[in-house]
């Protein structure tokens, strides 16, 4: 009996290719933001975290709005939470600027509009008006989000406009280190 010569192995078709992308894994923690020289990260109880400069600390917690701020100047960061907030980002910020169009004087808007911030279905908004007080302009600008659980989270900064670019640096810190908190 005569040996055959083995049959050619038939070629391997290409594995398929699958047609969604992988999703992350739920177990992954998020990336660490990159804190900037000057600042320090902050966990707050109310379920969030950002840096702010290192001198300033968590002042009050005010009908909705926790306030960090330093002990000396004007610029703060405002963050309102609010728990299963029945609007869009937009429509609340559309339904605030009546109030502050009525209410500020010499009352300017730069920009309000929808966006993403992080995912999330969002809105900006930034303004100025003359301080009632020292005749000043003052500059305020607004970021806010509905969470996947309903909650608001505004993140907020006013500040004379003549120290504007400090106060602009604080809150694109503030905006670029957010993250929710797991509170569970």
């Amino acid at each position: 009996m005569t040996a055959r010569p083995p049959k050619p192995s038939p070629t391997p078709s290409p594995t398929p290719v699958p047609t969604t992308s992988p999703t992350a894994s739920a177990t992954a923690p998020p990336a660490a933001p990159t804190v900037p020289g000057g600042y320090r990260m902050v966990s707050d109880s109310a379920g969030f975290s950002f840096a702010v400069p290192v001198q300033w600390d968590r002042e009050s917690e005010r009908n909705h709005q926790i306030t960090y701020a330093g002990s000396t100047g004007r610029a703060e960061l405002k963050v309102g939470v609010i728990r299963n907030a029945p609007y869009t980002s937009y429509e609340n910020f559309r339904n605030l600027e009546r109030t502050a169009d009525a209410n500020q004087k010499n009352y300017r808007r730069l920009q309000l509009g929808a966006n993403t911030f992080q995912g999330f279905q969002g809105a900006i908004w930034e303004y100025t008006y003359e301080d009632k007080q020292s005749g000043e302009t003052i500059h305020a600008i607004d970021q806010s989000y509905i969470a996947d659980d309903g909650t608001e989270y505004a993140i907020y900064t006013t500040e004379r406009d003549r120290y504007w670019s400090d106060a602009r640096q604080i809150f694109d810190t503030a905006l670029s280190t957010w993250m929710l908190n797991d509170l569970d």
